[in-house]
């Protein structure tokens, strides 16, 4: 089922506007149900993610709730994203994706292994409608540029995710 699920996930961004992938990996030495608890949760994504501001959410952490992060986004100081939380399988992925009322498309698949019981790796991938790049995140920049620069971010992240979790 899981290995459908991916493969159906996949097959969702290659037939939109979805054309850029990011992904980035870290071992985490913590169990499996530390880093989840955590990392898949949206309302945590301002204690790892450095440009967000908040996140409310309209519900539990569950499939269906729907999350408004207010982050800085390139030029943007208050830039507003909704997330719905579309499918969760604990303590293994969670998978998000914009509401239909954002001028942006965006998904991310966050998935977690146990190495072993006090190490964890963790995945983020994103998915991001190549206009949102274009125009918010890195204006004006070469696409190349910008993949660098956003891939610098999401390692940022995870390092910040690494140390709040081991310390």
């Amino acid at each position: 089922m899981k290995r459908l699920f991916t493969l159906l996930f996949l097959y969702s961004f290659s037939a939109q506007s979805f054309e850029i992938a990011f992904t980035e990996s870290i071992q985490i030495k913590k169990s499996l149900n530390e880093v989840f608890d955590l990392a898949a949760n949206a309302s945590n994504d301002e204690l790892w993610r450095t440009e967000v501001h908040s996140i409310t959410t309209e519900g539990p952490f569950d499939v269906g709730t729907v999350y408004v992060e207010d982050a800085f986004l390139g030029f943007h100081y208050h830039y507003i994203t909704k997330v719905k939380l579309v499918d969760l399988s604990p303590p293994h992925f969670a998978f998000y994706e914009t509401t239909d009322d954002n001028p942006y498309g965006l998904k991310s698949y966050r998935t977690f292994k146990s190495i072993n019981k006090n190490l964890t790796e963790f995945t983020y991938r994103v998915f991001i409608e190549e206009e949102l790049v274009y125009d918010i995140l890195f204006p004006g920049m070469p696409l190349s540029i910008a993949e660098t620069g956003y891939r610098g971010l999401m390692r940022f992240y995870l390092k910040n995710l690494k140390r709040h979790l081991e310390h």
